[in-house]
């Protein structure tokens, strides 16, 4: 570019012309402002701002369904089924895993009962939220405290929620209290809880299997598996090593008390009256338990466990509290010292040293310091002072553990012998089980398997006879217990009420004839198999009902007619049928 053309692209100022900017006109300053604010929106935007904004312009919340109730046109928002959802939650956290569902029609249906409820002017009594806050609190709960375990700040705005969860399920319990259960439901309900049945049996006792059992011998990998596996917590507690503690014991006795040794360094302090009743309450149950009488008597009962502050005495009071004080004076010294016998020489005290660990059954009956409360060894740190003095009678002591011994199987080694019986004893009902299967496979088999073996009374009466048992008769009996009108069996008797329970489970699958078992009850102390033959069933006698029977069975059917209620009426499909509820399908 030629020097000239440049010259002609200069613009020459004049020196006199103003050079300050023009003043912005009001115009330009808002139209500035409005695009400046447009941006900060567009570009931080959020879920609640753009919800307002289509309150705003959109017309007010968003339609998602409508009813035809009898008080008009219904519509239901997106607030409202919002609000729906939540009270859902809560729902379930009062009552428990929720019967209804929680998909968007369930939401749909739980708004609409809302409204039907506000439409009848449906109140939940101050008498209902306070039996359900009873129910809640149990035996003296707090009821601040669950407030704020809730989440709420005050007590109204618990209650106000809770009126509001109330209402739905009050109006549906209102609905459904309108299926009466009919005479003949009752009575229909009444010959299938109680029908009755009639059953042959024969029990083989585990215990009878002992001397067979005694001659099993479990292999190397069987017995190592039972050892692992198989043994029962009673078994394997009963073959543990009990917890065991050594322990060094600093030991201050009431006569050391009155040694210028131990006055030398004790404190002075006299103890008030209101730190001795402190001292009693607090360690009654530990030092003045009260003592069974001589003779051998029963302790009367109005004398209480323990002994009274008056039965204890001021100079024992006073005896044990000082025992304390010295104890106490002792620890922290003690801790820092490196010799302790060294240490309780120069205290005027006595050291004890159990360098053998003693199991914890016998710390009570330790000589001179047996106590229970060292039991507390085996829960703190090896060579740790247990946190306060351990007071016995006449004496205190501070104690530290040396070495803790923890509760552990020994090895299958050590103990071989014992787990070889618990197997064998193990295997008793088992030879009882087989021996059972055994006698049914002496019976005439069906011709598909799994199908039910069928035998007549004699044919059963027989088998038991050859197996050198006795078959007995149970029934006719209900299969479900009638308080009124079941047998008085004998104490002893631990198979009849067990074999109506397990008979009972299988009765509607049985035919008449059917070979039942082998059934094992082995959570008893003589454990036994039966074998058990169904002769038949009938109805029962309604010729004698008990009125807590029919309330029961009326009771059942309530709550069966007020499911079957809420699912026929109370579900989507109904309340569409009923009220025209239907979604509404926002226009593209």
């Amino acid at each position: 570019m030629s020097k000239s053309q440049k010259e002609s692209r200069t613009t020459t100022i004049p020196e006199d012309e103003d050079l300050t900017p023009k003043p912005m006109s009001q115009r330009r300053r808002l139209f500035l402002i409005g695009v400046a604010i447009f941006c900060l929106v567009i570009f931080s935007v959020t879920g609640p701002m753009l919800s307002a904004f289509d309150k705003m312009f959109g017309g007010g919340p968003a339609l998602v369904a409508t009813a035809d109730l009898p008080s008009g046109k219904f519509e239901i928002t997106e607030e409202q089924t919002v609000r729906a959802a939540q009270l859902m939650q809560w729902e379930e956290r009062f009552f428990g895993p929720a019967y209804r569902g929680d998909d968007a029609e369930d939401e749909l249906v739980y708004a609409l009962m809302r409204k039907l409820a506000e439409d009848i002017g449906l109140i939940v009594p101050d008498a209902t939220v306070r039996d359900f806050l009873a129910g809640m609190l149990g035996q003296g709960g707090d009821y601040m405290q669950l407030v704020r375990n809730m989440g709420f700040t005050s007590a109204l705005q618990f209650e106000m929620l809770l009126r509001d969860v109330l209402r739905v399920p009050m109006l549906e319990e209102m609905l459904a209290s309108s299926q009466v259960p009919t005479e003949a439901e009752v009575l229909e309900l009444f010959n299938e809880r109680y029908e009755e049945f009639q059953v042959e049996y024969m029990v083989w006792r585990a215990a009878e299997f002992e001397t067979a059992s005694q001659a099993l011998e479990p292999t190397e990998e069987e017995l190592q598996t039972f050892y692992d596996e198989g043994l029962s917590f009673t078994q394997r507690r009963d073959l543990e090593n009990e917890e065991a503690v050594a322990f060094e014991a600093v030991l201050i006795t009431a006569d050391a008390l009155a040694t210028e040794a131990v006055q030398a360094w004790m404190p002075a302090e006299e103890p008030t009256e209101e730190m001795l009743g402190s001292f009693y309450e607090f360690n009654r149950r530990f030092l003045y338990e009260r003592p069974l009488p001589e003779d051998g008597s029963e302790q009367d009962p109005e004398l209480g466990p323990y002994l009274s502050r008056e039965e204890v005495g001021d100079e024992r009071l006073k005896q044990d509290w000082m025992l304390q004080r010295a104890a106490q004076a002792l620890q922290g010294d003690a801790a820092e010292s490196g010799d302790l016998t060294a240490f309780a020489a120069e205290k005027g005290v006595e050291v004890l040293t159990f360098e053998e660990p003693v199991p914890a059954s016998q710390l009570p009956e330790l000589e001179r310091i047996g106590n229970d409360r060292l039991a507390q060894l085996l829960r703190v740190d090896e060579g740790v002072f247990l946190a306060s003095p351990v007071l016995g009678d006449g004496y205190a002591v501070i104690a530290r553990a040396i070495q803790q011994l923890p509760r552990e199987l020994p090895p299958l080694e050590e103990i071989r012998d014992s787990v070889v019986d618990y197997w064998r004893e193990g295997r008793m009902p088992e030879l009882a089980t087989e021996a059972a299967e055994a006698l049914i496979a002496t019976f005439p088999q069906p011709e598909v398997e799994g199908d039910a073996v069928v035998v007549d009374s004699a044919a059963f009466t027989q088998a038991a006879t050859d197996a050198g048992l006795s078959a007995s008769t149970l029934g006719w009996i209900s299969r479900n217990r009638r308080s009124g009108e079941d047998p008085v069996w004998d104490a002893e008797d631990d198979v009849s009420d067990w074999l109506r329970g397990q008979i009972n489970r299988q009765l509607d699958d049985l035919v008449e004839g059917q070979i039942i078992g082998p059934l094992e009850n082995t959570f008893v102390e003589d454990r036994f198999v039966v074998v058990a033959r169904l002769v038949g069933t009938r109805e029962p006698s309604t010729e004698r009902i008990w009125p807590q029977e029919l309330a029961s069975l009326r009771a059942t059917l309530a709550f069966q007619g007020s499911q079957t209620f809420r699912a026929d009426q109370l579900s989507f499909e109904a309340m569409a049928r009923n009220y025209n509820l239907e979604r509404v399908v926002a226009a593209n």
